[in-house]
């Protein structure tokens, strides 16, 4: 049940490889920790018990321990300060193919559909056996998963300067005087110490996304590059000193976006010509 959302480029093989070994089944509560209700008990009586707040419960259909399960109840869709009647039977979801994925699905195939999947049913063989959700994404694989989606495209941003400009000079002035002070003083810095380090790691990922979207057309206006970039960094941010970025739903939404528009970059910048566009000066504020 896994999908293909990985683009093609120069570590694609790596790419896949990781993303396939980082599955949902590592984030998903397992089967035997789900809490679960019958179709047949009263309404209120489950949500009173859902005293840990879960939003959505599977449905069984009898107490035994392999019950099959028949369904969803959205146990968030209910105004707990009105009274509520009627059976979970009457109130439930079906099972469908959209509330269903793989345990051997990516992370990232379960990320980038959240927003309008947010919990799902994991299969394994021909067995349900688990539930993950957008309150997984702050689980240690996830970060695991997306600081491996970030610094590939860090990579690819800077294999595409490196294709695109002749010179170090060349991409240095895409950067602004402030910025280019401060790497021009790391680059001085490791030839004191007698190192040949490569003039790009001397730059931030903010640094790499100024130089290409004031060069290259990457299909978006300057201003929208701009802010797509800085999501980026900062989500980055999040992940390098261990924040939360995912602690709720809205936020979830926000970090699937965010790789979205991260892949689509990686997949614009992947094409680029070997020449840039220079249509912007030195110090532009965009």
């Amino acid at each position: 049940m896994t999908t293909n959302r990985l683009q093609p480029g120069s570590d694609t093989s790596a790419f896949e490889s990781l993303h396939r070994r980082l599955t949902v089944a590592l984030i998903a509560t397992p089967r035997r920790k789900l809490k679960t209700c019958r179709a047949d008990e009263r309404l209120d009586a489950v949500l009173e018990r859902n005293t840990e707040g879960y939003d959505y419960l599977p449905v069984v259909e009898d107490e035994s321990e392999d019950a099959a399960i028949v369904g969803l109840l959205n146990a968030s869709g209910f105004d707990m300060g009105r009274p509520v009647d009627g059976t979970v039977g009457e109130r439930m979801g079906g099972l469908s193919e959209s509330n269903l994925i793989g345990a051997d699905a990516s992370i990232l195939d379960f990320l980038l559909d959240v927003r309008s999947k947010p919990f799902r049913l994991t299969v394994s063989g021909k067995r349900i056996d688990g539930l993950v959700s957008w309150a997984d994404l702050q689980h240690l694989p996830v970060r695991a998963a997306l600081f491996g989606v970030i610094t590939g495209f860090e990579i690819i941003m800077a294999y595409a300067i490196r294709r695109m400009f002749p010179s170090d000079d060349a991409w240095l002035k895409h950067l602004s005087c402030g910025r280019r002070k401060d790497v021009k003083e790391k680059i001085e810095e490791s030839h004191k110490n007698d190192s040949n380090v490569d003039a790009l790691l001397c730059t931030q990922i903010s640094d790499k996304g100024d130089i290409l979207r004031k060069s290259c057309d990457l299909g978006e206006s300057k201003r929208k590059l701009k802010a797509q970039f800085k999501d980026i960094r900062k989500l980055r941010d999040r992940l390098a000193h261990a924040n939360e970025y995912a602690s709720t739903r809205s936020n979830a939404e926000s970090v699937s976006r965010t790789v979205e528009t991260l892949l689509e970059l990686r997949h614009g910048i992947e094409n680029l010509p070997g020449h840039t566009i220079d249509t912007c000066g030195d110090d532009s504020p965009l």
